[in-house]
């Protein structure tokens, strides 16, 4: 997501998957719409920031991640994002929509309760922690992309 915060006007759209952010110190230079996609069992990258409860990942880590909810927060008022989200709930799975104000854009989380790290729909790498089964992370990333190039 750094990327994202220093190059907003080279992109159109971004979807981080179990994406994490340090710090808020930079801002997109414009609204940005984004797609944030964690499991809420994500040992890895946890939902409520902190440090990786995997060795390898914490040891070479230099600051805490931030809180999902943090993130949000901080996506919504950069992209001028409308609160409160119109939230949908399809089994494990809450989607909450922060639908685009004028010359702002759209900030969605997805936050799957069972899944853990990795790429949603794939098979799990490590013992305990699963990605996400109840969807293909490709087709909801790619829906996500072609409905943002449908705006005008």
């Amino acid at each position: 997501m750094v990327y994202a915060t220093q190059r907003a006007e080279r992109l159109g759209a971004i979807a981080p998957v179990v994406g994490a952010m340090f710090s808020f110190d930079e801002k997109p230079s414009r609204p940005l719409p984004i797609m944030l996609i964690n499991g809420g069992q994500d040992n890895e990258v946890p939902s409520e920031g902190g440090f990786s409860r995997n060795p390898l990942v914490s040891r070479n880590q230099a600051a805490p991640y931030k809180p999902l909810a943090e993130m949000v927060q901080f996506w919504t008022a950069a992209n001028r994002s409308l609160t409160p989200p119109v939230i949908t709930r399809s089994g494990s799975v809450t989607t909450s929509v922060y639908r685009s104000a004028p010359n702002g854009a759209v900030t969605i989380s997805v936050v799957d309760d069972v899944g853990g790290h990795g790429w949603p729909g794939t098979r799990g790498r490590r013992q305990g922690n699963n990605p996400i089964q109840s969807f293909d992370g490709a087709e909801r990333v790619w829906e996500f992309f072609k409905t943002q190039s449908e705006m005008p």
